[in-house]
């Protein structure tokens, strides 16, 4: 009887684990349940903004897949994507900025900060010495400062997220990429 028991014991308690764990979220989820919504675009310095934009987007890899484990690695847990084809944005636990990957687009974003303007026109001028101004106009409204580069387009933009917070955000476009 008492093998009996014990093993309908362990029926039980397996039944009860694999209902848990049929319900449990996957650890993307779990994890950007602890991030509040507010922290996702930090407050980066700008050092750490041109940096990550550096690593992530300039240096990024080809294939997504090794672009996602490159960021996966990092620490960054991605978003649910909001529409098919958008970039994906991954965001972490710290002031690293938010970084959005796409085929033919990628960036980081912050929440605006003193020094950030000045830091990305010193990076630019140092990552990208071909770089040229274009006129930001026909990007839209959000867009203040823009640079054709060799097979492709900077830009940074400044919009209004949430009270009197402002997010800055760099972004490189390559078309044929």
């Amino acid at each position: 009887i008492a093998a009996h028991h014990a093993s309908g014991m362990s029926l039980v308690c397996m039944a009860v684990l694999s209902a848990c764990s049929a319900e449990m979220p996957g650890p993307d989820r779990l994890e950007l349940a602890t991030i509040p919504r507010w922290k996702e675009v930090p407050r980066s310095t700008p050092a750490t903004f041109v940096r990550t934009f550096d690593t992530f987007c300039v240096e990024r890899p080809a294939r997504p897949e090794a672009r996602e484990s490159a960021l996966r690695s990092a620490g960054y847990v991605p978003r649910p994507q909001q529409a098919a084809g958008a970039p994906r944005v991954f965001v972490v636990d710290d002031l690293r900025p938010a970084v959005l990957s796409g085929a033919r687009i990628c960036g980081v974003r912050a929440v605006s900060r003193t020094g950030q303007t000045e830091a990305v026109q010193g990076y630019v001028a140092k990552a990208f010495p071909e770089a040229r101004p274009a006129s930001p106009a026909p990007l839209g409204s959000d867009v203040e400062q823009a640079w054709q580069v060799e097979g492709g387009m900077l830009a940074t933009t400044r919009n209004h997220w949430v009270g009197n917070a402002a997010t800055y955000t760099l972004l490189l476009y390559r078309p044929d990429a």
